[in-house]
């Protein structure tokens, strides 16, 4: 059988079709939402950790968003015990970073879905209360060029 024949065979058609859907499928999927998941962070120095919490619509009502910081405990203690040094409410970011002390938790923005003017670029927070926040239009020098797509800016 000539290569032309091996790939016009069936087998060769439905892998090919396969992974032209397969890459499709990920591409359009790539630019959307990510749904919100629990995750945890970690201070450069594993003393402290930051648990960002999504929301939960599982029960009766609806929870909202939080995250909490504690103490990273040592190996030997169980985790139930671990007091709450501080903790957040009404928010949820995809990506969060503590700092050393565990006083101090950096928030960047969510998905691009606002006007520059009121889309979260990046949060600091100290012991769980806002210090200062910045919008995307207050870090560009020109918001007329900034160009979005479901999930970023380019």
């Amino acid at each position: 059988m000539s290569l032309r024949e091996s790939i016009r065979s069936s087998s060769w058609m439905k892998y090919g079709l396969g992974v032209a859907l397969v890459l499709f499928v990920s591409g359009v999927l790539a630019d959307s939402p990510a749904p919100e998941r629990r995750y945890m962070v970690t201070s450069p120095n594993e003393k402290y950790q930051f648990t960002m919490h999504p929301t939960d619509s599982s029960g009766s009502s609806t929870t909202g968003p939080y995250g909490v910081a504690v103490e990273t405990p040592p190996d030997s203690e169980p985790v139930n015990g671990t007091e709450v040094l501080w903790r957040v409410d009404g928010w949820y970011s995809f990506g969060t970073f503590i700092s050393d002390d565990g006083r101090g938790l950096v928030r960047l923005g969510p998905w691009a879905s606002k006007p520059l003017n009121e889309e979260l670029a990046i949060a600091f927070y100290r012991d769980g209360e806002e210090v200062r926040r910045y919008f995307v239009a207050e870090l560009i020098d020109d918001p007329d060029a900034v160009q979005r797509s479901v999930s970023h800016y380019t």
